[in-house]
């Protein structure tokens, strides 16, 4: 029973894996002072979908721009860091998006990153790089803003479309895969195990479609991702915990900078190699990882977790 109830919660786990990924490094764009974060813009409500008003379009260009001045010597960025979030300075199409998404922890700035990247998905529908961040905004939206379960399974549902589409489109996005994958699992959880059941091979294929363009991205976490499916799928469904193991081990050699790789492997080691000494040891070396700035909110909540982990020695 207890490894069927792992497996009904599987896309809580999933929502997991991602959320302290989220992350804009300064030296991934060629910038020598690290990024700041910044106030929220005014906003007389919380933003729905809906035309950005000009006041607004004008507050975060100009709180951009003062905050990302971009040095004639740098060449352009790349439309994703090697982190897997929209390069700094962002294509100009993006540009609203790509600042609220930063500041995302107001639940207005993670509304206005959706609104403005579903604007331009809406004004091209084959544009790959809106469809993506699209799906990144609504699983943020779905697992940290919402607050019913039809709210949830409709940002869900929407991130998992967009993402979709943009992947039929380009089959070499990883984010498109990536981002499909995880709103694909989490739609699943809000409408029931047998959902879940029928999606997984759907799920894993993505999530390994991204891994071979980019292993790295979103600092590993597609392995990570399978990592936990098959730790918490039961056997008879396809779990496998030596896979679960590679997977872990996999994410923690590819981005040894993200929290969550030694919060959900130091977890792995616990409770199902049973080798507590073991697991606090890596859980110590994630509470120590340093220079992980104000803007990756969910990093920094896996070390405040990692270093809770230490002082009460268990997981």
């Amino acid at each position: 029973m207890g490894s069927l109830r792992n497996w009904l919660i599987l896309g809580t786990f999933i929502g997991q894996t991602c959320g302290a990924s989220f992350g804009f490094a300064a030296q991934e764009v060629g910038v020598d002072t690290p990024i700041k974060a910044l106030d929220p813009i005014e906003s007389p409500a919380p933003v729905a979908f809906g035309p950005l008003t000009e006041a607004q379009a004008q507050a975060v260009v100009v709180k951009v721009e003062a905050a990302y001045p971009t040095p004639s010597d740098v060449p352009a960025a790349p439309a994703v860091t090697p982190s897997g979030l929209p390069a700094t300075p962002s294509p100009e199409r993006f540009k609203i998006g790509d600042i609220a998404f930063k500041l995302r922890k107001s639940e207005d700035q993670a509304r206005l990153a959706a609104k403005s990247y579903k604007e331009v998905l809406d004004a091209d529908i084959g544009d790959v790089e809106a469809g993506w961040r699209y799906g990144m905004a609504c699983y943020f939206l779905g697992i940290r803003v919402a607050k019913t379960q039809p709210e949830k399974t409709t940002f869900f549902a929407e991130g998992r479309d967009a993402a979709l589409f943009a992947a039929v489109r380009d089959p070499k996005c990883a984010p498109c895969h990536f981002w499909a994958a995880v709103n694909m699992a989490l739609f699943a959880q809000e409408e029931g195990y047998m959902k879940t059941l029928f999606s997984l091979k759907e799920i894993q294929k993505h999530l390994e479609a991204s891994i071979e363009v980019d292993p790295k991205y979103m600092y590993s976490g597609a392995y990570r991702t399978l990592g936990l499916i098959n730790q918490k799928l039961p056997s008879m469904l396809g779990g496998n915990k030596a896979k679960a193991r590679e997977y872990f081990d996999k994410a923690l050699a590819g981005s040894p900078d993200e929290p969550l790789n030694y919060l959900f492997y130091g977890k792995f080691i616990a409770d199902v190699e049973k080798d507590l000494p073991r697991a606090l040891e890596v859980a110590k070396r994630g509470a120590a990882l340093e220079g992980i700035g104000p803007e990756r909110i969910e990093a920094q909540e896996a070390v405040e977790e990692l270093k809770q982990v230490v002082v009460s020695k268990k997981f």
